[in-house]
């Protein structure tokens, strides 16, 4: 179904103005050792970055303990690809017989794309593992929800990884409803650990790469006046971040979350606080704490 009807692939970074996905081929075979494996779908976003998809039915404990380790071996074999390694595969799974069978199908989507970026930019995500990790199914259970959270805490590559619910719903008349939902949307952390000559860390710089940054810039392109807003608000902030102090030696500082706000992570069972800043006729400036879980 995800492979006739890819508008219900719902994932972070394939939305909006990244566009969504157009599947290449199922079935993928990725050779190993001891024998080969099969990625059900295999994608290409706009972007040119790849899509790994593996569908399971969640009735099977096992079978929902094994996928997450499944598409995470799909995307470490993947990324000892080259492109040209990549092509070969595809060929074999679809009669067209075009020299570049990747881009042909991507150019039939966005006849606007250019071959030489859109190879490179899908190069790119072969040697960086930069992937759309999707795992599909009728239902995320807790247990996978719990690991797929402690796979994205750890920060490790660029790879993201996001569970897409489908649900089905039949209306009184008898047609059924496709309801594609993300309980679990990741983020991707770039992270740099300073350490002594005894191997001890130093200090720890986290950057986050999140839809913030990247509207912003999209923003002051297309509009101007919005992202010169956009400007003033974050300087605002910046000042605020660079001038504030906590008593806790161990408070982790205040970040960007979005437009005139931000965020102060703090520890269980408290969750965080919120700095904002409201403009117009009602202008305030303040702080709200949010809790985690039940408390919450």
């Amino acid at each position: 179904m995800l492979f006739r009807h890819p508008e219900l692939i719902v994932a972070d970074r394939l939305e909006g103005s990244f566009g969504d996905v157009v599947p290449l081929c199922r079935e993928l075979a990725i050779p190993r050792a001891g024998g080969t494996v099969f990625a059900d779908i295999l994608g290409v976003a706009r972007t040119g970055r790849l899509v790994i998809i593996e569908c399971k039915l969640w009735r099977n404990p096992q079978a929902r303990r094994e996928v997450l380790a499944q598409i995470l071996e799909y995307a470490a074999l993947l990324r000892r690809w080259s492109f040209g390694d990549l092509t070969a595969r595809i060929k074999r799974k679809l009669p067209s017989h075009e020299p570049n069978p990747i881009f042909a199908a991507a150019k039939l989507r966005w006849p606007d794309l250019e071959e030489a970026s859109f190879v490179d930019a899908v190069t790119r995500s072969l040697k960086l593992g930069d992937f759309q990790l999707i795992i599909a199914g009728d239902g995320i259970r807790s247990d996978t929800h719990a690991i797929a959270e402690h796979l994205n805490s750890q920060g490790a590559g660029l790879a993201q990884l996001t569970l897409l619910e489908i649900q089905l719903w039949q209306a009184a008349s008898g047609t059924i409803v496709v309801l594609p939902i993300v309980p679990l949307r990741t983020k991707v952390l770039q992270q740099r650990v300073l350490v002594d000559g005894g191997g001890v860390p130093l200090q720890l710089e986290t950057q986050e790469i999140g839809a913030s940054e990247a509207s912003e810039t999209i923003e002051s392109v297309v509009d101007p006046e919005s992202g010169s807003r956009r400007s003033v608000n974050r300087a605002f902030w910046q000042r605020f971040i660079d001038h504030v102090q906590f008593d806790h030696s161990d408070q982790l500082p205040a970040r960007h979350s979005g437009d005139n706000w931000v965020r102060i992570p703090l520890s269980k069972p408290l969750g965080w606080i919120t700095g904002f800043r409201s403009t117009g006729a009602k202008a305030e400036v303040g702080l709200f704490l949010t809790f985690r879980d039940e408390d919450g």
